[in-house]
């Protein structure tokens, strides 16, 4: 393959729940706040003026005229189409004191997943908790592939994709969609601010969003 072509990786993270939701399908987006850095370097105080910009799609048109000033262009901080993601999460690494990494533990998965100890605890040496943003990358299990990237607004979020975005219809809630017609969006809400701080959802930001799928599971040997 040329080198060319072969796709750039970055490393990205979750929280634990959203690190399940990643596994069992239900997420495919994630959206994070545009940096007043990349709008200083798109020379314009909203995406809505950027007179170019390379990693998404306008709904209008696509901006790929290479004519355009460079400094009226950024790139998204996560990739672009084709390129991919592979997650940081919270882990615990297990060494044996004589043949080195035996497997890894990750906080997202239940207690009964995690290896435990028992009578071989004189071999194996089982660290502290590691802090997702510490990861390695070779003790990461899932790698996403971008599919698309674009920037909006945060409150510009439709219900398909607060959906998409890791919710699940509790059992305790009615499938009816009368019943509670934004539910994924309130939910999606609260996880915002949950995450991003009080008050943080009325700010509404540019958000970069970007959807996904996942290539690989290494946890579960699964590869698409």
């Amino acid at each position: 393959m040329d080198c060319a072509q072969i796709p750039r990786e970055r490393p990205i993270l979750f929280q634990g729940a959203m690190v399940r939701a990643l596994l069992n399908g239900s997420k495919t987006q994630t959206r994070r706040i545009v940096k007043a850095s990349d709008l200083a370097r798109a020379g314009a105080e909203g995406p809505e003026l950027w007179t170019g910009f390379m990693g998404w799609q306008p709904a209008e048109a696509v901006l790929a005229d290479q004519s355009l000033s460079t400094s009226k262009q950024t790139r998204c901080p996560y990739g672009q189409p084709g390129d991919r993601l592979w997650v940081r999460e919270t882990h615990r690494p297990i060494f044996g004191q004589t043949c080195g990494l035996i497997n890894v533990d990750y906080r997202a998965d239940p207690r009964a997943k995690w290896e435990r100890l028992g009578d071989a605890s004189d071999c194996l040496i089982k660290l502290k908790w590691t802090p997702s943003i510490h990861m390695r990358r070779e003790y990461s299990r899932i790698l996403l592939e971008i599919v698309s990237v674009r920037v909006e607004r945060l409150h510009e979020i439709s219900e398909a994709d607060a959906a998409a975005e890791g919710w699940r219809r509790r059992p305790e809630v009615s499938d009816d969609p009368d019943v509670h017609s934004d539910a994924a969006r309130d939910w999606y809400r609260d996880l915002w601010e949950e995450i991003n701080g009080l008050d943080s959802w009325s700010a509404n930001p540019w958000v970069w969003v970007v959807e996904f799928e996942l290539m690989q599971n290494a946890d579960h040997g699964a590869e698409q």
